[in-house]
């Protein structure tokens, strides 16, 4: 069996969750071109691997509705710079999150309450 080193396991854990993530918006957004955004993996990765150190530490749940907030700003071309700045002012950032994605039809309102949203993490892999 290959043994894989800290770096190559937590690169294969953001892959995953990234993969994640992006499965979930496909099979849950309406909006093609929301939908076709997930599989633009640079794009991706500009917009969600910079925030990664946070993302990790925050719940599955937290961090899919962030990841979903950016690529959401990002695919009706807003300044996400900005768009982050106004989301962290809100007293309630992840149910403002929710309320954007919702409102421009991107994602259900509780699409991220929906039990086939995993809300731990997929198991490591076994060295």
């Amino acid at each position: 069996m290959i043994e894989l080193d800290t770096t190559q396991r937590a690169a294969l854990e953001k892959s995953r969750f990234f993969a994640r993530v992006a499965e979930f918006v496909r099979a849950r957004s309406p909006v093609q071109a929301f939908r076709e955004a997930t599989f633009d993996k640079p794009l991706l990765d500009r917009l969600w691997s910079p925030h990664w150190p946070r993302l990790r530490e925050s719940s599955p749940h937290d961090a899919a509705v962030f990841m979903a907030f950016l690529l959401a700003c990002a695919t009706l071309r807003m300044d996400v710079v900005r768009a982050i700045d106004a989301i962290s002012q809100s007293l309630h950032p992840d149910r403002s999150m929710k309320l954007f994605l919702s409102e421009r039809g991107l994602l259900g309102e509780g699409a991220f309450d929906d039990p086939a949203w995993p809300t731990s993490p997929s198991p490591s892999p076994s060295h």
